[in-house]
């Protein structure tokens, strides 16, 4: 179902253009997999099954982009893969205005240091966050922009020893190299090389990303007890998703 032919694009932005626009401006980067089953939340796909595990990947992506929508004067799609597949369908989820960036080859560091390289200009304010943490409050976004004016960069740990959010005001490769991605030494390690670019930071709240069923059953909660306390829809396609797999959860 999602691989989707290649068709007439809708008017989205693509590629390098973006370092001709405005400057002076907040840029929200949303880095994104194209949720293909098998290829994305392969841990949590280990209990639930991979087309389970897809689904829930592209609701939280959905929701990321939904949440954020107003946090930045621009929002940059950064996808992967590279393919006629996933730019349909990215193509399809950006709104008017949106930026599309392909993600080039390479590590995680690698397509990092490639992102704010391009989307950084000399009074730019960057933040880059992901599709894995949607529950990520809004308020943490704006946090960081802010905190941008006096430091930087900011950054927002993660309960795996990871980080979910890091925002810069000028590219820095040297944060990403020398890094084990995808273990819990991730955070300390960047704090490492930002303390070794002599880089003031301001560290933002600890959140989690959804990796694990654990993770998954606590974004359950947390969503009805969010839900039951405020009435409002935050998170709409997570909790949906939730819905349609809570069966299978449940039997775990």
């Amino acid at each position: 179902m999602l691989d989707a032919p290649c068709g007439p694009r809708p008017p989205v932005k693509y590629g390098s253009s973006v370092e001709s626009e405005l400057a002076s401006m907040k840029t929200l980067g949303i880095f994104a997999k194209y949720p293909r089953p098998g290829c994305v939340k392969t841990r949590l796909a280990r209990d639930i099954g991979t087309d389970a595990a897809a689904q829930l990947a592209e609701a939280f992506l959905k929701d990321v982009c939904e949440s954020f929508r107003d946090a930045a004067d621009r929002q940059i799609i950064a996808y992967t893969p590279d393919d006629c597949a996933a730019r349909v369908y990215f193509e399809g989820l950006a709104r008017s205005g949106d930026q599309l960036w392909p993600q080039p080859a390479g590590d995680l560091g690698d397509r990092l240091a490639a992102f704010f390289e391009m989307a950084c200009s000399a009074k730019d304010a960057t933040v880059v966050i992901g599709a894995d943490a949607p529950t990520v409050p809004v308020e943490f976004v704006a946090e960081a922009f802010e905190r941008l004016a006096s430091c930087d960069c900011a950054i927002g740990p993660s309960t795996d020893g990871g980080y979910y959010l890091l925002a810069l005001r000028s590219a820095c490769p040297s944060l990403f190299t020398g890094i084990d991605w995808g273990t819990d030494r991730v955070f300390e390690q960047t704090m490492n090389r930002i303390s070794d670019a002599n880089l003031t930071v301001h560290r933002l709240p600890v959140w989690y990303d959804v990796d694990t069923l654990e993770d998954l059953r606590r974004l359950d909660s947390d969503l009805r007890r969010t839900r039951v306390a405020d009435n409002r829809a935050r998170g709409r396609f997570t909790c949906e998703a939730l819905r349609l797999v809570r069966s299978a959860i449940d039997r775990l």
